[in-house]
Parts: C-alpha cells; sequence; structure tokens
C-alpha cells in the first residue's frame, strides 16, 4: 500500500470497516421455520435482510419476510450474532423497540452495532432526536473504548457497573399467568381457548370430571357446564376444580382483562417513571432491571409484570393484593407528604412523581387494577429464575 496516497488509505480503511458491520452474524446452529409451514435445521448466520441456512443439502438464502421464527439450538458466539438475535426479534418498523436496542447496545459500550442500530432507527424515523444523539454519543466515545465486550446472553451474570437485563418469561410461564389470573367468577371471559387431546388419551373434560368430585367447592352444576357450554365457558371450572394440573393441555391465546388493562394502562405510567437509565433500565439500574427487546412484545409485558408481583421493597410489597393502596407501586408514584415512605433515592438524577395525589384519576386506576388481582396470590409454579435478578 505504499503507492497509496493518505487520503485513499484512508478511504480504502473506512470501505473494509463498513464492509465487516455489514457482514452476517457468525453461524450457529437453528431451526428455522418458515412462514409457509417449512422447518429447515442447519447453521444459521443473520444479517439485516436475510437468513442464511447451511447443512449437507447445501446453502439456502431465506428473505426476512419468509422467517416466522429461529429456534436456536446453541448460545450464541460473538456479540456481533448475540445481537441480530436481539435485532431479530424485534418487528423491522418497531421504532421506539429498536430506539431501545440501540440503548441497550450503547450502555454496553458495543459502539460499532450501536452505530450500525442508530443509523437503523433513523432510517425508520428521520426526524428521530433522540436517536440521532446517541449516534453522537456512539460517535464520541468510540474512539475511547475499544469493542472488547465478552458476549452477553440473557443469562448474564450482573456486571460490576450494573444489573444485567432478566431473560424473558418463556411460553408455559406466561400461560400459567394467564390462567392463574383469569377471573373464576361471574361471566366467564370471551376468550380463544381449546383444550388440546394428545393421541390415545382422554377428553380434558372427562379428566376434570373424575377429579372435580373430590373438591370441597364441587358444584353440580358444573357438570351441565362440562357438557354442554363454550370451551371458554368451561375453563374456569376447570381451573377451579384442578388448577393449573392440565395447563398443557390448554391453549389459551388472548389475554384475560386483568393483563390487557395492564399492557394498556398500568405498564406505560409504570416504565415512563421506573424505566429509566439510573433508576430500573440501563447499564447503572440497581435494585432491579426490566427486560431488554420491544416493549409491546408479550414477553415483555409479562415478564415486567411477574418481576414487579414478586419483589417486596422497603415500603412493603411492591403490588399488596390485601391493601391495593398500600402497595409501594402506587406509593412510589405519590409526590411525598408528611412521614408518608417515598420512593427510596437513585443514584442518578431524582425521583419525579408519577402521580398528581391521591384523586388522580390514574391513582384510581391502579387501585382498582390491584384489587382485580386474584386474592390470595395464586401459586403461579413458574419455572422463571427469580433469585437471580432481584437484589
Amino acid at each position: 500500500m505504499n503507492g497509496i496516497g493518505k487520503r485513499s488509505r484512508v478511504r480504502l480503511w473506512t470501505l473494509i470497516v463498513a464492509a465487516s458491520l455489514l457482514t452476517p452474524a457468525a453461524a450457529e446452529l437453528a431451526k428455522v421455520h418458515l412462514k409457509n409451514g417449512t422447518v429447515m435445521r442447519g447453521d444459521v448466520e443473520l444479517s439485516e435482510a436475510e437468513a442464511v441456512i447451511r447443512n449437507v443439502a447445501g446453502v439456502v438464502r431465506c428473505p426476512r419476510e419468509q422467517v416466522g421464527r429461529i429456534e436456536w439450538l446453541e448460545e450464541a458466539k460473538t456479540v456481533r450474532a448475540n445481537y441480530m438475535r436481539r435485532f431479530w426479534v424485534l418487528p423491522r418498523d418497531d421504532v421506539s423497540g429498536h430506539f431501545a436496542l440501540a440503548e441497550w447496545l450503547v450502555e454496553r459500550r458495543l459502539f460499532d452495532p450501536a452505530r450500525e442500530q442508530c443509523a437503523y432507527v433513523l432510517k425508520l424515523d428521520p426526524d428521530r432526536e433522540d436517536a440521532r444523539l446517541l449516534l453522537q454519543k456512539v460517535e464520541q466515545q468510540s474512539g475511547k473504548v475499544a469493542e472488547t465486550q465478552p458476549v452477553e446472553g440473557v443469562t448474564s451474570q450482573p456486571t460490576k457497573a450494573g444489573l444485567e437485563p432478566p431473560p424473558l418469561l418463556g411460553p408455559r410461564d406466561i400461560l400459567k399467568l394467564k390462567l392463574s389470573e383469569l377471573a373464576l367468577d361471574g361471566p366467564p371471559e370471551r376468550l380463544n381457548v381449546r383444550f388440546r387431546k394428545p393421541r390415545g388419551e382422554r377428553d380434558l373434560e372427562d379428566l376434570v370430571r373424575r377429579d372435580m368430585r373430590a373438591t370441597s367447592d364441587y358444584d353440580p352444576d358444573w357438570d351441565q357446564t362440562l357438557d354442554k357450554g363454550r370451551t371458554y365457558e368451561k375453563l374456569p371450572i376447570v381451573l377451579k376444580a384442578t388448577g393449573l394440573k392440565y395447563v398443557d393441555r390448554i391453549d389459551l391465546r388472548g389475554h384475560p382483562r386483568i393483563f390487557t388493562t395492564y399492557r394498556r394502562r398500568v405498564l406505560p405510567i409504570v416504565l415512563k417513571g421506573c424505566a429509566r437509565s439510573g433508576c430500573h433500565g440501563g447499564r447503572t439500574a440497581h435494585a432491579f432491571c426490566f427486560p431488554a427487546g420491544s416493549r409491546t412484545s408479550d414477553e415483555f409485558v409479562y415478564t415486567s409484570f411477574a418481576i414487579l408481583d414478586s419483589m417486596q421493597t422497603a415500603a412493603g410489597p411492591m403490588i399488596d393484593r390485601d391493601l391495593p393502596e398500600d402497595s409501594a407501586l402506587i406509593r412510589y408514584m405519590l409526590p411525598v407528604e408528611g412521614e408518608q415512605q417515598g420512593h427510596p433515592p437513585v443514584k442518578q438524577g431524582r425521583v419525579m412523581p408519577m402521580l398528581r395525589g391521591t384523586r388522580d384519576p390514574r391513582y384510581e386506576m391502579l387501585v382498582e387494577w390491584i384489587s382485580l388481582l386474584r386474592c390470595p396470590h395464586p401459586d403461579y409454579e413458574l419455572e422463571y429464575p427469580f433469585h437471580k435478578f432481584l437484589d
């Protein structure tokens, strides 16, 4: 390269760096489920636009719009592979979710993929000023710190700088939450539900009918509903009589009202006040951290609920089902008055009350929502490792 001028060498180096950022992630074993029902297994590489599958049959390139989901069979080997997995989980046009991913990268000082991600967000929304400022931050800091971070998967342990985002709940745990919080009294919720019948097994109704007569609150009307009722009408009886015993035989799509309200009305208030860097979001989070990824996904919604529901604070339970108005979740959002115990100090900035007071309509909504949760607290029987992600 001695014959190349300084300016030409700079341009060539820029092209080399740009090409390296656009190359696919390292291949890892996975099953790729296409939207047409085809399933392919092999070493899979991801780029923004496609998944490349290599196996004994050859190489197949699948445009992203043809891919339904990817079932990874081994952990990500590189930072970029981990980043691309998170990228693919998000809807392509989810501006907020992709910006959250850019923040996640910057917080871990992974500046090369963060630069890409900021550019992607600005491609979706050129007027997104916070993405432009984040990109400027990346450019300012990327020259100071080399990208030497290890692969940071969802099961990583907390770092010295803060807490790792916790993993997301799996489909089985989400189903358990839905069933456990379903209202069992009053008119049944009209949910899209069906009962599975594995080959050679008895109908679920027959199994429940056998078990329910042993319950102390057996109601003869249950038999009639199991015989002639619609599936959504049968579901409360199944849960009353057998709890989660037959959870693997129940396919529940959609969401009970309690979680619809949480997603639409409760969670936005919580995230606006709590999911900030220095509080319970970002690399400087303490006490607990919200999960990473799209905040509109079912996995994020149910995981955030499970974490809040399990927390005990200095002010009492985060969600107090016996005395909803005493829930720390609500008390921490109120202005501090008299001897009332407010939100503990945060390491950066200060806590701003999210509610104007007890006459705020949002206060009444939060109290009412908590009062509609099942009481006493049901046993969710979750497999989620809470102890690893809460201080």
